[in-house]
């Protein structure tokens, strides 16, 4: 309604994004992860320092690896997702792209059209670092020994089905942290009962859905996982 829906509007909009996340307080992700960093033992740092190196080795190679999916949408959004004024503009294409949720490509469009694909696969890697964090909370949460964690971060860093999906512009890897992050909200609510938690867990699993609707199985199981724990506990 207020043609501010094209991808210049949108990069735009993410720009002032900018403004209230600097006034929040809080410090850069990388500050974080790397006052932590001093605070771990020679072998911690170790394990932190080869998924570092494994991280720059997917973003090396996410150059000169592209999957054909992200050839057909996710690399190219500006002609056959919003080509226009909008996402939900007609498109008149002969194979529309529209048949299932977008939400992941909707979300990479305001780093969309810059002439250099690598932006759009650092993303998507970016969000594998995500998921490595949400699982360092779950182990921590879960009680997991501490000397462990770090090499558990690691297989799972180095799983083909992760790498590999972190490698194109698709929204496998966000789905997964999605639904990471409400088995986290699910954990927690189980043991609190708060109200927070448990609407985080059916946000996470929302949006999970969202942008993939495989995870549509796997965020059901889990709400209703909880719901039967809940059940069972008041009886």
């Amino acid at each position: 309604a207020l043609d501010l829906g094209s991808i210049k509007a949108l990069r735009a909009l993410t720009l002032l994004l900018a403004i209230p996340a600097a006034c929040g307080g809080h410090a850069p992700l990388m500050l974080h992860l790397w006052r932590r960093l001093g605070e771990q033992t020679r072998v911690d740092r170790f394990w932190c320092g080869a998924l570092t190196a494994w991280v720059a080795v997917l973003y090396a190679r996410s150059k000169v690896v592209l999957g054909y999916d992200s050839l057909w949408y996710g690399l190219r959004p500006e002609y056959v997702l919003d080509p226009g004024n909008s996402v939900y503009q007609p498109l008149g294409l002969v194979s529309v792209v529209h048949y299932y949720p977008k939400l992941y490509e909707v979300f990479l469009l305001p780093v969309s059209a810059l002439g250099d694909n690598s932006v759009i696969t650092g993303m998507t890697i970016a969000m594998l670092v995500l998921i490595l964090l949400a699982c360092h909370t779950l182990a921590v949460r879960l009680g997991l020994p501490q000397r462990a964690r770090l090499p558990v971060l690691a297989l799972v860093a180095t799983l083909p089905a992760l790498a590999n999906s972190a490698l194109g512009a698709k929204p496998d890897v966000i789905d997964v942290l999605f639904l990471l992050i409400a088995a986290d909200a699910a954990l927690l609510w189980s043991r609190s009962r708060a109200r927070a938690d448990g609407a985080w867990m059916l946000a996470a699993g929302l949006l999970a859905c969202l942008a993939k609707l495989t995870a549509i199985p796997f965020a059901g199981v889990l709400v209703l996982a909880s719901a039967w724990a809940a059940w069972r506990h008041r009886t």
